[in-house]
């Protein structure tokens, strides 16, 4: 009798096809979705399949694992897991993985753009002469700027090395534990992220986004702490920063302006149907599609990360990127 073949499903960027070919030719079949799975689409798409890599942005809720109970493997693409996967509480058959910091220096680059392109007004500055207008009014400078960083893991420490020896800005961070070795870098820690935002001229914010825990932290008070010059760069969840007050603070001049790459409706509503109100807010709101890990290194990087845990699950060895949550299951 001939072997059932193992259906691996793929969603979001494109995967590298010269790493799709090395699972095929361990006998995997693999499904390319490149896009993401509406509600509709997760249990039909994925019924049937032993491997699921998650590089879409399905929110993946706890029921919906008991609706395919055939998937041996899932790997998110990335580290954050938490704001696109609910994980069972009692997972049978099922082996969880991701591929932590693969994408960390992507991130943090873009972070860097970001923060230039506010600063500097590129987009801005780009879209008047499109519309006939020429500007040459001055503009602050990334260079001996007082950088915030709230939230010193990898991304976080990427962005603070990139910000300090490229441009010489002066870094300040937050961070919720004690990070030994950040000492003799030259960053002054903050004690709290209000106190993080009364000292800085950005702020990047690199926290791991847990819903229920942190939604909102950033809030009226830290929006008006940062103030009437200061910058907001978020390059985690758009549910960090609680979009009412981010819409006051931008209507009213409080901050100079917001960058996000991602948004709280995915994807993102016309402006007039934006139940937020911040889409029509441009200049002083810029919204990437949620591309910050998007290079073609990180991809890569990724993928051969998301490879090696399906093999190894296909060999019966333990994966060597499981979720820290769960573990092998």
């Amino acid at each position: 009798m001939a072997m059932k073949k193992r259906r691996v499903v793929i969603t979001g960027a494109a995967f590298p096809a010269e790493i799709a070919r090395v699972l095929e030719a361990h006998g995997l079949v693999i499904e390319a979705i490149p896009g993401t799975l509406d509600r509709d689409e997760i249990v039909s798409t994925l019924s049937g399949a032993w491997g699921y890599v998650q590089g879409g942005s399905e929110r993946m809720t706890k029921d919906v694992w008991q609706k395919v109970p055939e998937l041996a493997v899932i790997c998110f693409m990335g580290t954050g897991y938490h704001s696109f996967m609910q994980l069972p509480e009692n997972p049978v058959g099922m082996q969880f993985t991701y591929t932590p910091h693969a994408n960390a220096e992507a991130v943090a680059e873009f972070t860097i753009a970001l923060m230039l392109d506010m600063t500097r007004r590129v987009t801005e500055r780009a879209n008047e002469v499109r519309a006939g207008g020429w500007s040459e009014v001055a503009t602050p400078s990334l260079i001996g700027a007082r950088v915030g960083i709230a939230g010193m893991g990898r991304i976080g420490q990427e962005v603070a090395r990139m910000a300090s020896s490229a441009f010489g800005a002066r870094v300040a961070y937050w961070n919720r534990s004690i990070r030994p070795e950040l000492r003799g870098l030259g960053y002054t820690r903050a004690d709290s992220i209000r106190e993080l935002c009364a000292q800085v001229d950005l702020l990047s914010l690199g926290l791991a986004y847990k819903p229920g825990d942190n939604d909102g932290v950033i809030a009226e008070e830290e929006l008006t702490l940062l103030g009437g010059s200061g910058i907001l760069v978020n390059t985690a969840r758009a549910e960090l920063v609680d979009p009412v007050a981010l819409r006051e603070a931008l209507m009213a001049g409080r901050i100079a302006g917001a960058a996000m790459d991602g948004y709280y409706i995915e994807p993102t509503p016309e402006p007039h149907d934006d139940p937020y109100g911040l889409l029509a807010m441009t200049p002083r709101l810029l919204v990437t599609p949620h591309c910050a890990y998007l290079s073609h290194q990180a991809v890569h990087r990724m993928a051969a990360m998301a490879a090696e845990n399906l093999l190894a699950v296909l060999e019966q060895r333990v994966p060597p990127y499981p979720v820290p949550a769960l573990g092998t299951c």
